[in-house]
């Protein structure tokens, strides 16, 4: 028998996460069709100005249907020389339409030709992206809380949280099927959870299995077990995150972490969390900081870790895996504002409290309307950010998981103006309380 190609092995998961959706709806699959494209992607001469591909996903049949249609596309841009993702789907019950939503990139998430012609590289993009806008249970439970959401508010203030598995789980509810408890949200288990503490989380999911999950139906049943899965593989990633033993590359595959191989090991090696701001440019400030303490000469075996999500720098900072964080904040923007609940923060509010605020996107870029009757073009929308004083939450917020964790918080520091790499090697050295680099 001939080795599994990765393309079949990727598809070969994907169909069993499309599996679990089956599971939940106690409807079997009736039509599957994942990215039928690929069987000719590979021997085009030449790619289209539009690549189109497509899932489509059936479950039961006549009396109860859910139908699913994912489409992702890479469009070509003239500007960059690249093709850039954009992605839409939409769920239908019974042939009318419950939920659909559109989307595309802004991250660096393009292909270039040559990256094309491998349609590995295409299909792991594709499998890893339907994964994504698929969901499912999450111990982070605002992407699961279909008891609290709605399909409306989905379409709204919840959209952040949307995917497909919430919008299936959701109109169920809707539709007055029984459904499972979600776990996660227990104040038992949330508790010991942050904690860490496994084995106590272990006691309770076993006692769940034989009370509670026998008098549940079979699909909520499979759904239980399910999170139960996450949950347990959560408190495994929580025991690697605060071994410090455990490697950052171990306890967190997905880490960006490059290790300092130049110079000498004249100080101790450290843990240096550097946060991004320019998405644009993801992983440039990160760079300069690496050539700064490079020149330094002094930093061999140092981390550098990439970042640019505040639960994640919260995560690490709180299981004294830091011992710097430095912020970029040379380029304020708006967007990452819009993550933090800061009062007065009229950014956030626009996006998740009662306004009538909207967003457009023309061709000179996004344009927010807020509920007073202004509209803030981009550059306005970065000004006020800049007032909003977000780095200095975003810290704040860490320190506070920090001291609930009993553990100290890392000293910081919040870049905003240019800087030479000495600036950057002697802000390092300061706030680490090293002695600052002789000139030559």
């Amino acid at each position: 028998m001939g080795k599994e190609t990765p393309n079949r092995r990727e598809l070969s998961e994907l169909t069993d996460k499309l599996g679990f959706l089956s599971d939940i709806t106690g409807l079997p699959i009736t039509n599957l069709a994942a990215f039928p494209e690929l069987a000719e992607f590979g021997r085009q001469r030449r790619f289209a100005d539009e690549i189109p591909f497509s899932l489509e996903l059936t479950l039961g049949e006549k009396e109860e249907e859910y139908h699913l249609m994912v489409q992702i596309s890479l469009g070509y841009d003239d500007e960059f020389g690249e093709w850039v993702p954009s992605w839409s789907w939409n769920l239908a019950y019974n042939d009318e339409e419950i939920f659909a939503t559109h989307r595309w990139s802004s991250a660096p998430e393009t292909f270039t030709e040559k990256t094309l012609r491998d349609t590995t590289g295409a299909t792991s993009f594709l499998v890893e992206k339907t994964g994504r806008l698929l969901g499912g249970p999450d111990t982070g439970v605002a992407f699961m809380d279909y008891e609290r959401c709605t399909l409306e508010s989905l379409k709204g203030k919840d959209s952040y949280f949307e995917s497909i598995y919430l919008a299936l789980m959701t109109h169920m509810k809707e539709i007055g099927r029984e459904m499972p408890p979600i776990l996660s949200k227990r104040k038992d288990i949330a508790e010991l959870m942050a904690k860490g503490d496994g084995r106590g989380v272990e006691k309770i999911l076993k006692a769940i299995s034989l009370f509670e999950l026998p008098y549940l139906e079979p699909r909520c049943q499979k759904h239980v077990n399910r999170e139960m899965e996450v949950i347990r593989e959560r408190m495994g990633w929580e025991e690697r995150r605060r071994d410090k033993d455990v490697s950052l590359s171990e306890f967190d595959p997905n880490l960006m972490v490059i290790t300092i191989e130049m110079g000498e090991t004249k100080l101790p090696p450290y843990n240096i969390l550097v946060v991004e701001n320019d998405l644009d440019n993801f992983g440039g400030f990160s760079q300069v900081v690496i050539h700064a303490l490079e020149g330094d000469g002094r930093y061999r075996g140092t981390n550098v870790i990439t970042e640019y999500n505040l639960p994640n720098c919260m995560a690490l900072a709180e299981a004294d895996r830091v011992d710097l964080i430095i912020f970029d904040w040379t380029n304020p923007t708006s967007w990452e504002v819009l993550m933090v609940r800061n009062e007065p923060n009229s950014f956030y509010n626009l996006f998740y409290g009662d306004t009538q605020g909207t967003i457009l996107i023309g061709v000179e870029g996004p344009q927010f309307g807020t509920n007073d009757g202004k509209v803030l073009d981009e550059k306005a929308m970065n000004e006020k950010a800049d007032k909003t004083g977000i780095r200095a939450t975003w810290m704040k917020m860490i320190a506070e998981a920090c001291l609930n964790e009993g553990v100290a918080v890392p000293p910081h520091f919040i870049v905003k103006d240019s800087f030479t790499d000495r600036d950057m090697s002697n802000i390092v050295s300061q706030k680490l309380g090293n002695p600052l680099k002789k000139r030559r």
